[in-house]
C-alpha cells in the first residue's frame, strides 16, 4: 500500500521510499504558474484542467480516459494538466483543500495527493481562479465530457428517443418552421459535446434529437 511522504514529496511503500516515478505521458500541454495567466485566464477558450501526480496509481489508471476526453472535446475546449508535485501553489489555487476557507481569504492549502486526479473547469469568460469549478466523481471519459458540456460550456442537451417515441415526442411537437435533425447512436448515454454544440448554436432554426439505433429496426429508417 502506498502512503504519502510529505518530507520528501514522494509516494512511499512501507518504510521504503520509491525512486522517482516515470512521467505520465499526455498529448495535452502542461500548465505552470508562470504561464497560467497568459495561456488560460487571458485566453478566449474554455479550459478543462487535470491536477495530477506521476506517482499516483489513480492518475496512471485515468491517463487513457483523459486522452479520450481530449479527443472528444477537440476544438470545443482546451485541455491541460498541472503537475501537483512541481506546482503545488497553482494546484492549491485551482483546487484548495478547503474551498470555504479559501473564499474567506485563508492561507491556501493544496488538496491531499490521495484525492488526485482532480479535474477543474474554467469557462471562456472566466478571468480569475474564483470561477473555477471542480468536477465531481472519478476521472472517466464520460464524466469529463459531461462536465465540460454541461457545467463549463453550458451546451443544450439532445434528448434520446426510441422508434416508438420519436414521432409523438419529437416530430409532432416541434415548430413547423424548424428543420428536424435526427442523429442515430448505437448506444445509450449522453450526446457527444459536438452534437450538443450544434444543437446550441442552431436551435433558432433547427431541432435535434437522437435515436438509439438497433440493427433489427434498420428497415424502418430506410
Amino acid at each position: 500500500r502506498f502512503s504519502w511522504d510529505s518530507e520528501f514529496d514522494v509516494f512511499s511503500r512501507g518504510n521504503f521510499r520509491q525512486p522517482p516515478p516515470d512521467p505520465i505521458q499526455s498529448a495535452t500541454p502542461t500548465l505552470t504558474a508562470k504561464t497560467f495567466d497568459e495561456e488560460v485566464l487571458r485566453s478566449q477558450y474554455a479550459w478543462i484542467i487535470q491536477i495530477y501526480h506521476d506517482g499516483s496509481e489513480e492518475c496512471k489508471r485515468a491517463a487513457s480516459s483523459w486522452e479520450q476526453a481530449a479527443k472528444g472535446l477537440d476544438d470545443l475546449a482546451r485541455l491541460g494538466r498541472v503537475n501537483y508535485q512541481q506546482d503545488r501553489t497553482l494546484s492549491a489555487r485551482l483546487a484548495p483543500r478547503n474551498s470555504l476557507a479559501a473564499a474567506l481569504g485563508a492561507v491556501l492549502q493544496a488538496i491531499s495527493p490521495h484525492d488526485l486526479p482532480v479535474v477543474i473547469g474554467l469557462r471562456a469568460d472566466c478571468k480569475s481562479f474564483n470561477c473555477a469549478r471542480r468536477m465531481r466523481g472519478s476521472l472517466r471519459t464520460d464524466n469529463v465530457l459531461e462536465f465540460a458540456a454541461s457545467k463549463v460550456l453550458k451546451l443544450d442537451t439532445v434528448p434520446q428517443h426510441t422508434k416508438a417515441s420519436l414521432k409523438s415526442d419529437f416530430l409532432d411537437v416541434q415548430p413547423p418552421h424548424k428543420v428536424k435533425v435526427i442523429a442515430f447512436s448505437p448506444r445509450h448515454g449522453a450526446a457527444t459535446p459536438l452534437l450538443r454544440r450544434f444543437a446550441t448554436d442552431f436551435k433558432k432554426h433547427m431541432s435535434f434529437a437522437r435515436v438509439l439505433y438497433k440493427p433489427s429496426e434498420a428497415t424502418h429508417w430506410v
